[in-house]
């Protein structure tokens, strides 16, 4: 949609200033680099965050712009036009969770796509909101388990925990996590190594969590 505008200029009318009304993700800048434009707030797209990165480049260590899907086609872009007048400029990116991936992506492209826009230079990729997804899935899921077989489905849980550990999950023993150990330590060293309240000596953790739950592991690994 094309309207135009009056702009006063110290006081003085100043010649009508066409305005294009553009809510398409796909607007561009004119061909004309002499060209005046005004772009306010959402809906200029790509060319909005080029302008906007451009001029916080120059300041910036790393600029990170926000984009309404998963779109290589995007990035590229966005990334050659910053890199063309600062070059090597690190960029981020949100792999964001309010995208719905499978949508608008096939299968493969999804497994490349990190490497694809690391290549463009987008070195610091991060998902917002990830642990909350995974933890309100796993708390859900665990729920609905324990709703239909009670005990069986946190054994279940606890026995992919043992089966994890050979990759280096470690949250199996949650008082060690948590740091139990180490206040141990200090009300041993406070009291010269002698006391009745720590908390890990001759705990349920440390009898059932040791090398005793080997068992576990094998079977859960099967």
């Amino acid at each position: 949609m094309r309207d135009s505008v009056q702009l006063l200029v110290n006081g003085r009318p100043y010649p009508l200033l066409p305005v294009f009304v553009q809510p398409s993700r796909g607007f561009r800048l004119p061909a004309d680099g002499d060209r005046p434009i005004i772009m306010i707030g959402p809906g200029t797209g790509i060319a909005h965050a080029i302008a906007r990165g451009l001029a916080y480049a120059p300041y910036a260590d790393m600029l990170w712009w926000e984009t309404s899907e998963p779109n290589l086609a995007e990035a590229k872009e966005f990334a050659e036009a910053i890199h063309a007048q600062f070059p090597g400029k690190l960029l981020a990116y949100n792999c964001s969770p309010s995208f719905n991936w499978r949508a608008k992506l096939d299968a493969a492209t999804i497994a490349r796509f990190q490497d694809a826009i690391g290549a463009m230079g987008y070195k610091f990729q991060f998902v917002t909101l990830a642990g909350y997804h995974s933890l309100n899935f796993s708390a859900f899921e665990l729920a609905r388990g324990y709703r239909e077989r009670g005990m069986a489905a946190y054994s279940e849980l606890q026995e992919r925990e043992f089966a994890a550990e050979r990759y280096g999950y470690t949250a199996t023993r949650h008082q060690r996590e948590a740091g139990t150990g180490y206040f141990d330590a200090v009300a041993l060293a406070i009291s010269g190594g002698q006391s009745s309240t720590t908390a890990m000596h001759g705990s349920t953790e440390a009898e059932q969590f040791g090398a005793g739950h080997a068992h576990s592991i094998n079977q859960a690994a099967e």
